[in-house]
């Protein structure tokens, strides 16, 4: 047989073979499907479903779907379970979805429809996070950001070091600090930078870090460990990232950072002098003069290390 000839027949039984799924979606045109006949009987229901929901009548395309998902044999039943997902996430019911695309990459693992399912559940993430309520006995009661952790927990667990797994971290980190959640925001900006250190977003994740230790400490008289912290943090960002857009930015937390500690010294060194333990007192003065130079306790730390003759790198007068 002529090899142009096999080829032509090889062809045609790709595109004729009983089960051959045309189902796709891409970006530019979403979901779309033809020869849905290959699929055998069941396809007249696909059809029917799949027109409901490009008719946008997206809450009825779901129990259609569902009902084909009971009778169609495979590839059918597996185009018809994305599908459905797909439906209720278009219907905005968050919770059904995300539950819908848990039992799809469950039951297929490898479908080709895999990446379609953690992008529609970085979506529900996405949109929980950012306050969308759930339904309730067909009503939209409240936010569940309790979801929506859990929704990026499953993307993290699916495919930790994917696009969708990073876009899900830096959207929860965000969240957090939104809500003015900063602890939390701060240990999540963390965990970006430790897992996707040459990410689109690291350097946001840094001075988000910084901003939410920041935020989050009690003042310079209390604990000045969370000072240090961002201190260091935009330090590192500034070293590493001294072009960037954000440079500005984490050079005014620096310096805020700067003011607190010099703060906190400053007043440590006048208490252990009220305390009349003057090394003690000298020892942080000069600390805040030289490792705090920029901040105006500086200027205050060495009016009174002149008043006591301990001017850093003079003599003393005895």
């Amino acid at each position: 047989m002529d090899v142009r000839i096999l080829l032509a027949v090889l062809l045609l039984a790709c595109f004729c073979a009983p089960g051959r799924g045309e189902v796709a979606w891409t970006p530019a045109e979403g979901w779309r499907t033809s020869r849905v006949e290959a699929h055998g009987e069941e396809a007249p229901a696909f059809r029917k479903a799949f027109d409901l929901f490009l008719d946008g009548r997206h809450g009825k395309a779901a129990d259609a779907f569902s009902e084909c998902m009971e009778h169609a044999g495979e590839p059918l039943r597996e185009d018809a379970a994305i599908l459905r997902a797909e439906s209720l996430l278009a219907d905005n019911a968050y919770r059904s979805a995300f539950e819908a695309y848990e039992d799809f990459l469950e039951e297929y693992p490898n479908s080709r429809h895999g990446d379609r399912a953690l992008e529609g559940e970085l979506e529900v993430a996405r949109a929980l996070l950012a306050g969308a309520r759930v339904k309730f006995l067909g009503l939209r009661l409240w936010a569940s950001y309790g979801l929506a952790e859990k929704v990026v927990d499953k993307i993290m667990s699916h495919r930790p070091f994917s696009d969708y797994a990073r876009l899900a971290q830096i959207s929860l980190a965000r969240s957090y600090f939104e809500r003015e959640l900063y602890i939390e925001s701060a240990s999540a900006y963390r965990q970006y930078v430790e897992l996707y250190p040459n990410g689109n977003e690291v350097r946001e994740a840094l001075l988000g870090m910084g901003r939410s230790i920041l935020i989050d400490a009690n003042g310079p008289e209390y604990d000045p460990v969370p000072y240090y912290r961002a201190y260091a943090v935009t330090g590192d960002l500034l070293r590493q990232y001294p072009r960037a857009p954000e440079a500005q930015a984490t050079m005014r937390l620096r310096r805020r950072a700067g003011e607190n500690l010099g703060e906190h010294h400053f007043n440590v060194a006048k208490w252990y002098l009220k305390m009349g333990k003057i090394e003690a007192a000298v020892l942080y003065f000069r600390k805040v003069v030289e490792e705090y130079r920029e901040t105006h306790w500086a200027d205050r730390a060495w009016a009174i290390l002149e008043t006591l003759g301990e001017v850093p790198g003079e003599e003393n007068a005895d």
